[in-house]
């Protein structure tokens, strides 16, 4: 159990209680980064998008995923009510324009999903969850990261039309 957990997994161990209390065995579970994820995190950091793990898990699964990804900063095991209030934590000392956005893909994301400037839900192969694609702004149908430098990509061009729309319209 120790060498998993410093692999960063999650450990549940699994006992019986009658007759006598006694180790059945353990469990360990873990979560691997998504392909193109570390691309996607370094693309965004080049766009001077601060990326921030936000993440459940025990501190050595979300250390070792954020490490995975190329992430500096990580916060574990919270809960997903005070996602939404790190979410607001976030936001202060922003400069003034700048946006918290959130990027999750699990009914625990959805809060954060609702406190964030733009919400992101990501399907992935099992479908994501509704809630999560109902509270976000946007529903990225790929599972693939990388669709959230697109996504950017394509809201800045976006941003750029209807700015030169606006001034050729006056």
């Amino acid at each position: 159990a120790a060498a998993w957990q410093a692999e960063g997994r999650t450990v549940s161990w699994l006992a019986e209680t009658a007759p006598t209390p006694r180790l059945l065995g353990a469990l360990a579970f873990g979560d691997d980064a998504r392909p193109r994820a570390a691309a996607t995190v370094a693309a965004l950091a080049r766009d001077g998008v601060r990326g921030v793990l936000i993440s459940g898990d025990n501190p050595g699964a979300a250390g070792r995923l954020a490490r995975e990804v190329g992430l500096a900063e990580f916060h574990a095991e919270v809960r997903p009510e005070a996602k939404a209030a790190l979410i607001e934590q976030l936001r202060q000392g922003l400069p003034a324009g700048a946006a918290v956005a959130m990027v999750g893909d699990g009914i625990n994301d959805a809060p954060a999903l609702a406190a964030a400037d733009v919400g992101l839900a990501m399907t992935h192969a099992d479908g994501g969850t509704d809630v999560a694609m109902h509270t976000a702004g946007l529903t990225l149908l790929r599972g693939d990261p990388w669709s959230v430098v697109e996504a950017l990509a394509l809201a800045r061009a976006t941003g750029r039309t209807i700015r030169q729309n606006l001034f050729w319209a006056f």
